[in-house]
């Protein structure tokens, strides 16, 4: 894993800067701060760098700074770092803003392809995405400052760690976090194969109560197919029965008088019928006549309200006749000049002529409804001789009555027999159905029957499914074993401990000529003896303190240095992605010139190893150091320049 490219813009001191970080070897990484002359290289933005590259990988720069205020002061906003990552031959772009007029706040992550266009890979959240890069990196925040960065605070104290700190540390930098995946996907397996196990367990169970319920079933149907037949013999005999005693009764019936009588009602009731059709024939010219009346009636009175209405119109017309003559000598309402008779012989003229028409009107409506009169009083006569001729029929009424009843009677007695006729037809279509009839239950005892048979199959079935699910249960039992805290982690652990031993010894040794000692430690013993899991560095000087609080500063510092560069080969050696490059923050600091050499050639070993080691100092290393990058901070922004910059 290669982390090629760095671009910052805006980015805590540094205005803008573009570096290149493969393959560089060593390099010192020195500061100029000519905005404060007292404080040196103080200020200058040289951590700047890995803060940059730490920040854009992660969120939080490799001194925990994160949020707002990464933003340059200076320019309030418009914060930018880009990584270009090159694994194996993928080539990833990682890009990460705050408050920056493109990207706003947001992290991007691209693929570069061989066509020179990206696959974006960026996810709907930033959390998302975040795991996308942790996946691209291979390692969390964590062990990338253990592997990648060490010096000043951002330097991991290893020695004064918590046990459960160091554990975690120790364990990622190891590859156990793996084998913990490992493990949750043992147990989500076991747990898995033990629900499975379960359900087949319940199948089972459920199958043989089925089978229990179902041979229960089959007893019972037995029974209801012989009270079936008992039933069905009783009914039998019971319709049979019904149906001689209907069959009695009908011919009784059809032996009654009333019966027997129904011609004779019937001779009697058409003679009557005559004699009541002849006076329904006189009715009804009755009812003519009335009609024919009624029609006369209406008319005169029609002709009536005709000739009072031609009298109110012809006294009209002979009173506006009268009233032309009155006109004689009055004045004109237009002109007012009088009138006299020459003026009014042409509207006297009209109005003689329509009274005469109104006159003439008015005697043939007269006339008209004289002979109304007459119409109507003849026919009024015509009625009362129709009337008075109509014979008496309220004996042959009430003989009618009789004979209707006694005939309606007959009707009933015969439908009764035909009713009975019909019911003894239906006994009879029974009493065959009943004998033809096939036990219902016989066809569901066989059903059953095989169902019980279906059943036996299932359970054997399931007998062999759940032996061989408990098999795959023991398994996964057996690999969550393997891959639990007591298994492969442990066995891990074991070779870890001698190889962080090692490593620490070698640079510890070259560090202090062999007189301070750092032993890694992951079992301790309990008061009573038996070991447990504890993670812990026991340190001690042949010379002096026997334990890490009695070293001196320098002292410490070396046992920092020698256990982080432990951990960080630990990382090396194990790790998917080894990311080629190592940051030294100050590391020299509070070092003599003896340990400041071993210091040099350890770093050197480390260039040659990592690819690029980035030494970042205020002291003159320019002796050690052959390649200088300079940070220089002026008008309060920071400039880079020397080894690391590309020509922009």
């Amino acid at each position: 894993m290669k982390i090629e490219r760095l671009e910052i813009e805006n980015f805590l001191t540094i205005g803008q800067a573009e570096l290149e970080l493969a393959g560089k070897s060593l390099v010192l990484i020195q500061g100029r701060n000519e905005d404060d002359d007292s404080a040196n290289s103080n200020g200058a933005g040289k951590s700047t760098l890995p803060d940059a590259l730490c920040w854009a990988l992660y969120g939080e720069t490799a001194r925990g700074v994160t949020g707002d205020a990464v933003i340059s002061k200076k320019a309030g906003k418009g914060t930018r770092v880009a990584l270009v990552v090159v694994d194996d031959t993928d080539i990833y772009r990682i890009v990460r803003h705050r408050k920056h007029k493109e990207g706003k706040s947001a992290l991007w992550v691209f693929r570069l392809k061989p066509d020179g266009t990206e696959d974006d890979l960026t996810l709907g959240t930033d959390k998302q995405t975040q795991e996308v890069v942790e996946r691209i990196m291979g390692c969390s925040l964590e062990v990338f400052r253990a592997a990648v960065y060490a010096g000043q605070e951002a330097m991991p104290d290893l020695p004064g760690m918590t046990d459960k700190a160091l554990k975690v540390l120790v364990e990622e930098a190891a590859g156990i976090h793996r084998l913990q995946a490992a493990y949750d996907v043992a147990r989500k397996r076991l747990s898995t194969a033990e629900s499975e196990l379960a359900a087949k367990v319940s199948r089972l169970e459920a199958k043989r109560d089925a089978l229990s319920h179902s041979k229960l079933g089959l007893a019972e149907i037995e029974k209801s197919i012989i009270k079936w037949r008992e039933d069905n013999s009783r009914l039998t005999d019971e319709v049979v029965a019904s149906a001689k005693s209907l069959s009695e009764k009908i011919k009784l019936m059809e032996k009654e008088e009333s019966y027997l009588s129904e011609s004779e009602v019937k001779s009697a009731l058409d003679e009557v019928t005559k004699t009541l059709t002849g006076r329904g024939e006189q009715e009804k010219a009755v009812e003519k006549a009335q009609a024919a009346h009624s029609s006369a009636q209406s008319e005169m009175d029609r002709l009536k309200f005709v000739v009072q209405t031609k009298k109110a119109e012809l006294a009209k017309a002979r009173a506006d006749l009268d009233g032309i003559k009155e006109r004689v000598g009055k004045p004109c309402g237009e002109c007012g000049k009088p009138y006299e008779e020459k003026d009014l012989e042409a509207a006297e003229k009209l109005s003689r002529k329509r009274v005469a028409g109104v006159e003439a009107e008015a005697i043939n409506v007269l006339k008209a409804y004289r002979k109304a009169v007459e119409v109507a009083e003849t026919r009024a006569a015509e009625v009362e001789s129709l009337k008075a001729a109509l014979p008496d029929v309220s004996a042959a009424l009430h003989l009618q009555s009789q004979l209707l009843e006694k005939a309606e009677k007959i009707r009933d007695h015969k439908n009764a027999i035909v009713r009975s006729r019909e019911s003894l037809a239906g006994m009879v279509n029974e009493v065959k159905r009943l004998r033809a009839a096939v036990n219902p239950h016989e066809e569901m005892r066989a059903k059953i029957a095989e169902r019980c048979k279906d059943l036996e199959r299932g359970v054997s079935e399931l007998e062999q499914e759940v032996s061989a699910q408990e098999e795959l249960r023991e398994l996964a039992r057996d690999a969550a074993t393997v891959f639990g805290p007591a298994g492969v982690r442990a066995h891990i652990l074991d070779t870890v401990t001698p190889f962080l031993n090692e490593r620490t010894a070698h640079y510890l040794g070259a560090l202090s000529d062999g007189n301070i000692t750092a032993t890694w430690s992951t079992l301790s013993a309990t008061a009573k003896g038996e070991l447990r899991e504890k993670f812990n560095i026991e340190v001690s000087n042949d010379k002096g303190a026997e334990s890490f609080g009695g070293l001196s500063g320098g002292e410490k510092r070396k046992v920092r240095v020698a256990t982080t560069m432990a951990l960080q080969d630990l990382v090396a050696s194990r790790a998917t992605k080894p990311i080629d490059l190592f940051v030294a923050d100050e590391i020299d600091h509070a070092l003599d010139d003896a340990g400041l050499e071993r210091l040099m050639g350890i770093l050197d070993e480390k260039a040659r190893d990592r690819g690029t080691v980035l030494v970042i100092s205020h002291n003159d290393l320019a002796d050690y150091i052959g390649q200088v990058c300079t940070v220089t901070k002026k008008g309060g922004v920071s400039t880079v320049s020397g080894a690391l910059t590309k020509e922009i």
